[in-house]
């Protein structure tokens, strides 16, 4: 993936991140073969959509991301006066899926992802499933630079900053969750679960959270033939 458009995608969390009220859902689907997706649901209300300039395209650059695979659908409008964007980029392997994942963390690491990763370990009897990374609010949420609605003031790149510039506390402006799925029985560190997977809920003021889940598919057909055999 090209710096450019890491920068672009990080350019989104940037803009959204300042937003008046902000739902941020990110989704990493695993199939069995190791392919999958990773998808990134923006919904701004229309105080957030103002600060962009009253349109998210005119502020992300769309076709950069495009050209670099992902799939754009939105901007939208909402009910309210808000506006929803939806990127997703599908992978061909863990390896691939890295690589797409490294672009919720950007080049210059004001993002608040960090080492997001998908692992695969085979062995006779089971296939095991790791995702794992960081999602650590405190680290900034802006990229130096970027500004919305064209006002000639860049963002704040700090926690403090962006309240002090939205007159709120953070915490009652995002809300942030990160999903993951994956084949097999399915483990996590996540407060919520899902069909064959978990959702972590990300809070300011609780300090860098850990994602960790594992998913293990065991081959049963081999274990019916050990025990056969062991018979």
């Amino acid at each position: 993936m090209s710096a450019g458009a890491r920068g672009a995608l990080v350019a989104v969390l940037a803009v959204v991140l300042s937003a008046c009220t902000l739902d941020l859902d990110v989704r990493v689907g695993v199939v069995a073969d190791g392919s999958g997706s990773v998808a990134v649901d923006v919904a701004v209300d229309a105080g957030a959509l103002a600060r962009a300039g009253g349109d998210l395209a005119a502020v992300v650059d769309l076709d950069r991301l495009r050209a670099d695979g992902w799939t754009v659908d939105g901007p939208t409008s909402t009910a309210g006066g808000g506006s929803r964007l939806r990127l997703r980029q599908g992978f061909d392997s863990p390896e691939d899926a890295d690589r797409v994942l490294a672009a919720l963390a950007g080049d210059g690491g004001a993002s608040p992802f960090r080492d997001l990763h998908v692992d695969r370990e085979v062995s006779a009897l089971r296939t095991r499933w790791r995702f794992g990374g960081t999602v650590d609010l405190s680290r900034g949420l802006a990229v130096p630079g970027v500004t919305p609605g064209g006002s000639g003031e860049p963002l704040p790149t700090d926690v403090g900053g962006l309240e002090r510039q939205l007159g709120a506390s953070l915490d009652r402006l995002l809300r942030l969750r990160v999903g993951v799925q994956l084949p097999g029985e399915v483990r996590s560190n996540a407060t919520t679960k899902a069909d064959n997977g978990a959702v972590w809920q990300v809070r300011f003021g609780d300090g860098p959270l850990d994602l960790e889940a594992t998913g293990t598919r065991t081959r049963t057909t081999t274990v019916a033939l050990l025990a056969v055999g062991a018979v």
